[in-house]
């Protein structure tokens, strides 16, 4: 168990971070995978995406293709959730955040130099995410160029966070938000 009712929630938010931070570099933890949700035309859309890196200044880093529905869905809309739950621990952890798409920066160029060949063809696809094939095989043609272009990082900027830990024993809930200096504050909340 991460949550336990006789520690204090920003104690407990400390866990939190450290668990969500495992997920990054551990290729076999539940949360590195976390559902990402936003909004296209008043209704919600959820895809699975790999959390890449938790920066210190606690933003969610995803990594996507710029012709992605979801980098014109936060530029109507700059809000998303982020979904984490690890079914061994049953603990869930959702995170309301701002939105910021960061292109062609030292950041991206530095990333990009570290991807082997093969991530980069995803980038570098000759038709754009989600658009009409006529046949499965027109969506692994390339493009002559390197793909950079079209990889961008979503930053998800979490402004409050809930924490639910199943338990046989009984369940508990924190809720976490950023105050008006932008401290994390916390309290329990009924499950």
């Amino acid at each position: 168990m991460i949550i336990t009712a006789n520690a204090q929630p920003l104690e407990l938010l400390s866990n939190c971070w450290k668990e969500l931070r495992r997920g990054t570099v551990d290729r076999r933890h539940p949360f590195r995978f976390v559902t990402l949700a936003s909004v296209r035309d008043k209704s919600p859309v959820q895809r699975t995406v790999v959390c890449r890196s938790i920066s210190e200044q606690r933003h969610f880093l995803i990594y996507t293709d710029l012709r992605s529905g979801k980098c014109s869905e936060f530029e109507v809309n700059d809000i998303a959730s982020l979904l984490f739950y690890h079914p061994q621990k049953q603990l869930q952890i959702s995170c309301h955040c701002k939105v910021r798409i960061e292109t062609d920066t030292d950041q991206t160029q530095t990333i990009w130099k570290a991807f082997p060949d093969h991530q980069k063809k995803d980038y570098n696809r000759l038709k754009d995410p989600g658009e009409a094939l006529t046949a499965p095989q027109e969506g692994w043609d390339l493009k002559v160029n390197s793909g950079y272009q079209n990889f961008a990082l979503i930053h998800c900027i979490p402004e409050k966070m809930d924490v639910l830990q199943l338990s046989r024993d009984g369940h508990l809930r924190l809720q976490f938000w950023q105050d008006d200096t932008a401290q994390w504050q916390g309290q329990w909340v009924a499950p």
